[in-house]
């Protein structure tokens, strides 16, 4: 028993601090968030998806990090075949790892139902839309059309708020431009 008296006080300031801990441990956990799960898009829902490009920058495998020339400043519909794809000349030759294309502000998203609203990309403006491409040699002066791998099931993030996302990283492949020459006999005299 003597052994006990002079423990006494100390369990019962344990048991005390342990009681209050329950109280304690509830005040300071988070409070369940209510969230709204985020969902794929059916493409069947959307018109079109309009990037605003304000600048295409190239990495190549020699450690080169480059603004790409002659890329038109513009938006770009992703989902369109023709004015999806972006054309581009490098100015000098390399193999191409990947591409960021900087955008602006302005880049939306058109409803089937015709309605108009922002696209959030995330870094879209500041470092970049990145497009992974399969290492591409690329000769300098020659053109070539970058069409960006899209899908809208896949890349757009449709938010429980109403708000539409597109996804930072996409697949895209560079293929040199076909250059047609048309060649217009001269005109007999008759």
């Amino acid at each position: 028993m003597k052994l006990l008296t002079p423990l006494f006080p100390a369990l019962v300031l344990g048991a005390a601090l342990l009681s209050g801990c329950s109280d304690t441990l509830s005040e300071i956990q988070p409070a369940a968030v209510s969230q709204q799960a985020d969902s794929k898009t059916k493409s069947s829902a959307i018109g079109a998806v309009l990037i605003d490009l304000e600048q295409a920058e190239g990495q190549f495998s020699q450690g080169n990090k480059v603004v790409l020339p002659g890329v038109a400043v513009r938006h770009y519909d992703l989902m369109s075949a023709t004015t999806g794809q972006i054309s581009l000349t490098p100015a000098f030759s390399g193999t191409l790892e990947s591409m960021r294309l900087v955008l602006g502000t302005g880049s939306t998203i058109k409803l089937a139902d015709g309605t108009i609203l922002p696209l959030d990309t995330p870094s879209g403006t500041t470092s970049g839309l990145k497009i992974k491409l399969d290492d591409t040699p690329l000769v300098a002066g020659t053109t070539y059309l970058l069409t960006v791998d899209f899908s809208v099931e896949r890349d757009i993030v449709s938010r429980g708020n109403g708000t539409y996302g597109l996804k930072p990283v996409l697949r895209g492949t560079l293929k040199e431009a076909q250059v047609v020459v048309i060649i217009i006999p001269p005109a007999t005299p008759s």
